[in-house]
């Protein structure tokens, strides 16, 4: 298990750039001694956001390969 959290720059084109934060949790899960999953959910919220409910909810899932 492993948690994530940063700083970020949002910008769409032709617009200014705003801060962003973003938190997460994840796990690396170990399938063989090469392959292994990582599942991961994260939140991001623009900093004007903060004080509301208004952020995404992202999640993933990677697969990896040690070399």
């Amino acid at each position: 298990m492993y948690a994530v959290a940063s700083p970020g720059l949002f910008r769409v084109s032709g617009e200014n750039p705003q801060l962003t934060l973003h938190a997460g949790l994840g796990a690396e899960i170990g399938l063989t001694e090469r392959v292994y999953l990582r599942p991961e959910v994260r939140g991001r919220w623009l900093a004007k956001e903060l004080r509301g409910d208004n952020g995404l909810v992202d999640y993933s899932l990677g697969l990896g390969w040690r070399f």
